[in-house]
């Protein structure tokens, strides 16, 4: 009985840490918090703007980026807890919720525009001879931003068990404090040593640093903006119709990609590109068919299905007649390295994700999202043969005509069946809704 009772009272003070843990994270802002977090901020002010001087007086670029981000993030965090309560006789109330949802979401905008800044800067250094620092400079450096990491780890324990949305923005504005801080120390680490090419690994901490704070920022920006009703419904519904909303956007891009191939090759007089171009519009129709269909009813999804994989078989079957056509008449395109490998790149990248995709849409038994994807698929079987010729025209030699051309058949003859398919299912799908109508009747 004495065991029992013993593990009884155990279990209930676990059960109570637990509640009290739980209820300490959903602690919110009080004015007391704001109070103790802003004793310290004119010190730090002051620290911040002798570190800015140290950085200047160094002379070097990466510095005096580091303590330009440094001296926003301060003085941001100090603006957003500044006036944050309105007295209004003996009370004090908190400020609207429209005025902090701004305060956090114009705070971090500025300071991911600041993360790039660094970035960018980072970038520059692989360009810049290398800078010699003073030792006596680079010794105040680190004990300034020392203290800077001491100040992170005060408000980082104020702060620790609170999760509303103004903490919540301040406490990645201290993560990311702290990263930079951690930048200027690795950057006067390596200037002061006898390290080889200093400034190209000064420039890997500022692209590796300032991407942190950049994905740090940028996380708590999505985060404060996703606080907004309005911006929260409509992440939902692009996130909802997204295959429609990105085909549409999509269809222009295809028109000036066709209105390129057409110029392009009345230039060059390839009917290679033109035969491409031509492709690409039929491929483009077919997408818009399948937007429309998405406001029809079943029974019309279903017999746009049908047509669009008849549009598909035909003009496969019409790029297949070319490249037979090729073994005769058309000379290899040809094309320099650089837009070679980004069309290679851009193939196979494009490949992957539409049969990433398709695989979800056919979870989702969403018959308009299989439409587009079978359309992509069947586009980027045919964009592989253009790959097929940037490739061969710089590694190989003679005439690829032979090559080219097979590679059309094969391509041509697989995005084909693709067409095959999609008429084949449509007569299925359209079998089994006459079975659920009779069902239904």
């Amino acid at each position: 009985m004495i065991n029992k009772d013993l593990f009884k009272i155990i279990g209930r003070k676990i059960i109570k840490q637990r509640i009290i843990k739980k209820e300490a994270r959903l602690m919110k802002t009080t004015p007391k918090l704001l109070k103790e977090v802003r004793k310290t901020i004119p010190l730090e002010i002051i620290i911040i703007l002798v570190t800015l001087i140290a950085c200047v007086s160094a002379d070097s670029y990466f510095f005096i980026a580091c303590s330009i981000y440094l001296s926003i993030n301060v003085l941001i965090r100090a603006i957003m807890l500044l006036r944050f309560t309105d007295k209004k006789g003996k009370e004090v109330t908190w400020i609207s919720e429209k005025k902090m949802y701004v305060r956090c979401l114009c705070g971090n905008f500025i300071l991911s525009i600041a993360s790039l800044g660094i970035l960018g800067c980072g970038i520059l250094m692989f360009f810049l001879e290398s800078q010699m620092i003073n030792i006596s400079v680079a010794i105040i450096v680190v004990f300034l931003a020392g203290i800077n990491l001491l100040f992170m780890l005060r408000y980082y324990m104020i702060i620790k068990n609170y999760t509303d949305i103004l903490i919540k923005s301040y406490r990645i504005m201290n993560y990311a404090y702290a990263l930079i801080n951690f930048a200027l120390l690795v950057s006067v680490t390596l200037s002061i040593s006898d390290t080889e090419n200093i400034e190209q690994l000064i420039g890997i901490t500022g692209i590796v640093f300032g991407g942190g704070t950049l994905s740090l920022t940028g996380y708590i920006l999505w985060y404060v903006l996703l606080t907004n009703e309005k911006n929260r419904n409509l992440y939902y519904h692009i996130r909802n119709n997204r295959m429609i909303i990105f085909t549409r956007l999509s269809l222009k891009k295809d028109v000036a990609l066709v209105l390129g191939k057409v110029i392009l090759s009345c230039i060059t007089l390839s009917g290679f590109v033109f035969v491409n171009a031509l492709y690409s519009a039929g491929m483009g129709i077919a997408k818009y068919g399948a937007i429309r269909a998405q406001e029809k009813e079943q029974k019309k999804q279903i017999q746009s299905y049908f047509e669009i994989g008849a549009s598909i078989l035909g003009a496969s079957l019409c790029y297949v007649v070319y490249s037979l056509s090729m073994f005769s008449k058309e000379k290899p395109m040809q094309y320099n390295m650089n837009i070679t490998l980004i069309i290679a790149v851009y193939t196979f990248t494009e490949l992957f994700l539409i049969i990433k995709d398709y695989i979800k849409a056919r979870k989702t038994k969403n018959l308009i999202s299989e439409e587009i994807k079978l359309i992509g698929l069947s586009s980027t079987l045919i964009c592989l043969v253009l790959t097929q010729v940037a490739i061969m025209s710089i590694s190989h030699k003679g005439d690829a005509t032979f090559f080219n051309g097979l590679s059309g058949i094969v391509f041509g003859s697989m995005s084909a069946l693709i067409g095959i398919y999609m008429m084949l299912r449509s007569k299925f799908l359209k079998q089994k809704f006459y079975e659920i109508q009779d069902k239904n009747n």
